[in-house]
């Protein structure tokens, strides 16, 4: 049997779920504790998924293989969280999300760029690139201005040597999330408001 690493409170849960199924009066026949997917899933990918599904504000990372290209990145606003999605070809990149401190630089020339917001999310995908073998890009909007409640502007700031790094500003670093998902592939970021 293959078992994920679960949160603790859904071990906690699941143990008194196990407790109360179990607490029947004497001469009922007792249940027996019930089977749960997460626990024992055989999809590599559920499990990468329940790894980095949990709200943070420090490191997610995972080391990437082979190039990947950026072809879209979308985002919108939900009651709860304001999401970012990027699609790859022909699977996720690796990646790196972080908050960074000021100044946020372009990774060529090494000039500061200047952002809205208190809090700075780096999202780097490598190996990866936003353009086509023939230098075209494959992101035509690179700075986009959102005025969400929390995101205010989402930039590309680096495409050069397999690297591709998006800056979301916000108003104040909030606790955030990663999520793979696969037809297409891709790497989902949400951000608490």
């Amino acid at each position: 049997m293959l078992y994920a690493r679960v949160h603790p409170s859904v071990n906690v849960l699941l143990f008194l779920a196990y407790a109360c199924a179990c607490a029947g009066e004497d001469g009922e026949k007792q249940q027996q504790p019930p089977e749960t997917t997460p626990t024992t899933t055989r999809n590599a990918s559920v499990l990468r998924n329940l790894d980095t599904a949990f709200w943070t504000t420090g490191l997610t990372a995972k080391p990437g293989a082979a190039m990947s290209t950026v072809t879209e990145v979308r985002t919108w606003p939900h009651d709860e969280f304001e999401r970012i999605v990027f699609t790859f070809e022909p699977d996720v990149s690796g990646y790196h999300v972080e908050y960074v401190d000021r100044p946020v630089r372009q990774c060529g020339s090494g000039e500061v760029v200047e952002l809205p917001g208190d809090g700075w999310l780096s999202i780097k995908l490598e190996p990866a690139q936003a353009h086509t073998e023939e230098g075209r890009p494959t992101i035509e909007e690179r700075t986009r201005d959102l005025n969400y409640g929390n995101i205010k502007r989402i930039k590309l700031i680096c495409d050069f040597e397999g690297q591709v790094e998006w800056i979301v500003a916000v108003t104040s670093p909030t606790r955030y999330r990663t999520l793979e998902l696969r037809d297409p592939a891709r790497l989902v970021v949400d951000l608490k408001k």
